[in-house]
């Protein structure tokens, strides 16, 4: 459909997102490795798509390596072991959540990274993942959350309008050394949602798997498809087109070829309103892994209003971002600005105090000396450049305001160009 326009870097990471590269696959790796490349590009993307494990592992054993940064290869290597580490103790943890939901006869369906680590990489260092997410039917939510307070785990506060509309419930305690968060699902989307998944139809078409002496249901492969593509898209104005998902799919479809029903995927998508979410994500999987979707995926999808364009602006906004070399206002400050009410300018401030404190947070509890100066030393280098963007931005507003007028609406139009996608994908219901 497209020829899209992928530097050595982008290609070299495209590359790596794979569990077991083939002969034509590791030539390439080790052509582009000799290559003049831009390591701190390679792992700032890696790092925030979750794939730094995959790319580790399918670098770390070519001899050509000496070309790569002794600072890179490091901080892979430590990076690839303290993921095998949490994951470890991820699913220690959900096994011992399986067996107490099994004792009480309720059934529980995996969802995302805690299945997959097992499903289909088989190696704990090869995908991160921040909570241990699954699927409970509703009428079993009270017994479920039980069980869980006497596995010592506490129930995180939310608004109350956000709990009235919310799908899952978030859990936390503090165990080996670091914070182990869970989602406890009873639907996979929001009541008001332009969408329309009905959970009970995955119940109804999940597997029964046997793992020694517990069970837990999967997702049918079409169901699976389905859900991790739409999941990619779920969010309003999303910020980022997680790589290690499209990896999840990759994987999945990569093993499992020969018995996907493709047609039954394109009638649920519809029945669901979920076509362009999940057309899209296999579009791009298409484009940038190169494989094969049996499915007239850009006719349907054209015949709904997309454009070229705006497969492009994904792959260079939401996956393989640049550095930000030129000055852009952080856009917390164009919806600083764009807000007219005061309530909506604190509600801003305070959502940009919230995630400065989060960073710091995770940095602490990802650290396994838990080390207040690690955590310190690790956030504040990007929460600086934050800081110093948000005070030029200032100092442009008081001595040069006609650049700053013009920065504010290139920054602005950059954006809208991401909401009118968001927008479109959501536009699902049938009039």
């Amino acid at each position: 459909m497209t020829y899209l326009k992928l530097s050595n870097e982008v290609t070299l990471i495209l590359l790596c997102c794979c569990i077991k590269p083939d002969t034509i696959r590791k030539k390439r790796i080790a052509t582009i490795l000799s290559e003049k490349l831009d390591w701190d590009y390679i792992y700032m993307i890696a790092n925030a798509h979750g794939i730094l494990g995959l790319l580790y592992k399918n670098l770390e054993s070519y001899k050509n390596k000496v070309y790569i940064p002794p600072h890179i290869l490091k901080n892979l290597e430590k990076y690839y072991h303290t993921t095998a580490y949490r994951n470890l103790v991820f699913t220690y943890e959900f096994d011992k959540i399986i067996a107490c939901f099994n004792n009480k006869d309720i059934n529980i369906m995996p969802l995302k990274g805690i299945d997959f680590i097992r499903h289909l990489y088989n190696n704990l260092g090869f995908r991160s993942f921040s909570d241990i997410d699954f699927l409970v039917e509703k009428k079993n939510i009270p017994q479920a959350e039980q069980i869980l307070f006497n596995m010592d785990y506490k129930r995180k506060k939310e608004r109350a309008r956000k709990d009235e509309r919310h799908f899952h419930s978030i859990y936390w305690q503090h165990k080996r050394g670091m914070l182990i968060f869970l989602e406890l699902h009873w639907d996979i989307d929001f009541q008001d949602s332009p969408f329309s998944i009905r959970i009970a139809d995955c119940w109804d078409r999940a597997e029964l798997i046997r793992n020694n002496d517990n069970f837990f249901y999967r997702q049918s492969l079409e169901d699976c498809i389905i859900f991790n593509a739409f999941h990619i898209f779920r969010e309003d104005q999303f910020k980022i087109l997680p790589l290690k998902n499209f990896c999840d799919l990759f994987e999945l479809i990569k093993k499992y070829n020969n018995t996907i029903k493709w047609n039954e995927i394109a009638k649920i998508s519809e029945t669901y309103n979920v076509t362009r979410p999940v057309f899209v994500v296999l579009l791009l999987l298409q484009e940038l892994f190169h494989i094969n979707v049996p499915l007239e995926l850009t006719r349907v999808l054209c015949s709904q209003g997309f454009q070229t364009r705006m497969l492009t602006k994904l792959v260079e906004e939401k996956i393989f971002f640049k550095y930000q070399k030129d000055f852009i206002i952080p856009s917390n400050i164009i919806e600083l600005a764009s807000e007219e009410k005061f309530a909506g300018k604190l509600k801003h401030m305070l959502y940009i105090f919230k995630t400065f404190c989060y960073d710091y947070i995770r940095a602490y509890y990802a650290d396994l000396n838990h080390s207040i100066i690690n955590a310190v030393t690790k956030t504040s280098r990007q929460h600086l450049k934050t800081l110093g963007r948000y005070f030029k931005t200032f100092g442009l507003s008081l001595l040069y305001p006609k650049k700053k007028s013009e920065l504010f609406e290139s920054t602005k139009n950059s954006k809208s160009s991401i909401v009118e996608i968001s927008h479109w994908i959501r536009d699902t219901v049938k009039k």
